[in-house]
């Protein structure tokens, strides 16, 4: 658990990974290693990622013709992994008894919607906010499995991905030999000149296991690019091929205060009521023959309207009774920023539904996130705060405060008069989504746990291979000017630009994109500098 004190019996940590095999065998001179995944949070699956979208990242970065000379192309296994404290790395951080208990705090919160700007607003997140903090830090006082809350911050975890990929290699050597042991790997091998690339000689040159000159190859995402500035920072005679795929800065990171990260928020929540009006009625519930800019007028009114005055929802056959809010529709809004190409249509049809009073499909979109539970017998054996006693989600409520409060310096927001002020810094930024951005600063109310371990810098290294870096010209959360300064930190490095909305590149087809990912993992070879991508698509299938 301690990289530091391994001798402390504060235990150890078991990382949960998924192997997506390479097409070919460890044994063929085109296998070329692995290649690990973090789609950011901090909090997400890796494992759940692997088994989603392991395939087509695999995709992007194996060779795509058959081959036709011995060598020349290259596959990779693809490993998706639970950081600390996720999903089935154990131990996990669980702060609630059980999934009962999670949820009536998830609904709760939820109904007193997202931060105001009131005093009372405020205060009453900051307190919901410092019960969970305070009950994390009280398991770790009697739960030894609850320590982990000491060691849950990005550092170790940076430090678990070297260790992974020595295991990788140690892997890789051992299933090498007894292949080559067995009897095909005998006949296989027997009458092949030492020198060619299928030989026994030449299969143990290239599996065989480097030790401390063993590289990673890495594709971190979001949160993931801070994994991956760190450990490039950290280890940067270890970095083979590492893409930073929608930036999040480190020193906002260690500050905690996410100040500059939603400056071109508002310009795609403008793109969203363009691309309604392209498409047409038949594409976008929400067109309007009078053009997008009255068609964004209405929605802010609409906004304005159910700030004061909620829409009522009476029950149905499949829905209970219900309000649609401000909270419910900006919120609506913000996870639709994040994946325009899959969200934008069904955004459309719930705004359309309630800007006509009516808000029964809103309704059953709320309720469908609410997951039926009873406790189990499991849970009733094992004690409440048990793995057992939780539903084995990607995401919970207490993993991603306690890892990036932790990464954290004390942010200072936990007075109202300076959170009201941070507010404001950011609703100059963005008027649609700053209430639900900084309540995300909030989660470290009440959180005093300190990681054992944080390296705090500095960010910067000449590592041994170039950094790719990918950035959308619009990502709602880390906007592309992120990509452009951390650049400079990594000489050698080239920001890829995509000229797409969200966050993500790779959410959004862009033959060019894909084909300067494949080029980097195949041949080491970096795009242009200056160099910008257009994508292939468009949301509610304009034409592009």
């Amino acid at each position: 658990m301690d990289w530091n004190n391994t001798e402390l019996d504060d235990g150890t940590v078991a990382i949960a990974i998924v192997r997506v095999p390479a097409k070919v065998p460890v044994t063929d001179p085109m296998y070329r290693g692995a290649v690990f995944i973090n789609p950011g949070g901090p909090g997400a699956s890796g494992t759940q990622e692997a088994v989603r979208e392991g395939r087509q990242m695999q995709a992007l970065v194996d060779a795509t013709a058959d081959e036709t000379t011995l060598g020349a192309h290259k596959y990779f296994d693809i490993i998706g992994f639970d950081p600390r404290g996720v999903r089935h790395t154990s131990p996990r951080l669980i702060c609630f008894p059980d999934y009962h208990a999670r949820r009536i705090w998830e609904v709760q919160s939820e109904a007193e919607g997202t931060v105001a700007t009131s005093d009372v607003g405020t205060s009453v997140k900051k307190a919901r906010w410092s019960a969970v903090s305070k009950s994390c830090l009280d398991r770790a006082e009697t739960d030894p499995r609850a320590k982990i809350i000491h060691h849950l911050n990005t550092t170790p975890v940076v430090r678990d991905l070297l260790e992974m990929v020595e295991k990788h290699a140690e892997w890789r050597e051992k299933a090498a030999i007894s292949w080559l042991n067995s009897p095909v790997g005998r006949m296989a091998t027997m009458r092949q000149h030492t020198d060619h690339p299928s030989s026994r000689q030449s299969i143990l040159a290239h599996t065989s296991n480097r030790g401390q000159e063993e590289t990673l190859s890495f594709w971190g995402q979001s949160y993931g690019t801070f994994i991956g500035a760190m450990f490039a920072a950290m280890y940067p005679n270890r970095v083979g091929s590492l893409i930073l795929d929608s930036v999040k800065l480190p020193a906002e990171g260690l500050a905690g205060t996410r100040g500059s990260s939603i400056i071109h928020a508002d310009e795609i929540v403008k793109r969203f009521f363009d691309l309604c009006y392209a498409a047409g009625p038949e594409h976008c519930d929400f067109h309007s023959t009078s053009g997008p800019a009255a068609m964004q007028n209405e929605f802010d009114k609409l906004l304005e309207y159910l700030e004061i005055s909620p829409l009522s929802v009476p029950a149905t056959e499949t829905t209970g009774s219900e309000i649609i809010t401000w909270s419910d529709v900006t919120s609506a809004l913000r996870s639709a920023l994040y994946d325009p190409m899959k969200s934008f249509p069904n955004l459309a049809r719930l705004i359309a539904s309630v800007s006509r009073s009516n808000g029964t499909y809103f309704a059953e979109h709320k309720q469908r996130t609410k997951t039926p539970y009873t406790i189990s017998p499991e849970c009733a054996k094992d004690c409440p705060f048990s793995p057992s006693c939780m539903l084995p989600r990607s995401w919970e409520d207490e993993v991603n405060p306690g890892v990036s409060c932790s990464d954290a310096d004390h942010n200072g927001l936990d007075t109202v008069e300076n959170f009201d002020a941070y507010l404001r810094h950011l609703e100059s930024q963005s008027k649609y989504i700053a209430r639900p951005w900084a309540e995300l600063n909030m989660k470290c109310a009440g959180w005093t746990a300190r990681a054992k371990w944080r390296f705090t810098g500095p960010f910067t290294a000449n590592t041994s291979n170039p950094i790719l870096i990918l950035n959308n010209l619009l990502d709602p959360v880390t906007p592309v000017e992120n990509a452009i300064e951390i650049s400079k930190s990594y000489p050698g490095s080239v920001v890829l630009k995509q000229h797409g909305i969200g966050h993500i590149t790779v959410d959004t087809r862009s033959a060019c994109t894909e084909r300067y990912i494949r080029q980097y993992f195949q041949t080491g070879q970096l795009p242009p500098a200056n160099t910008t991508c257009e994508v292939d698509e468009k949301p509610f299938g304009v034409h592009v």
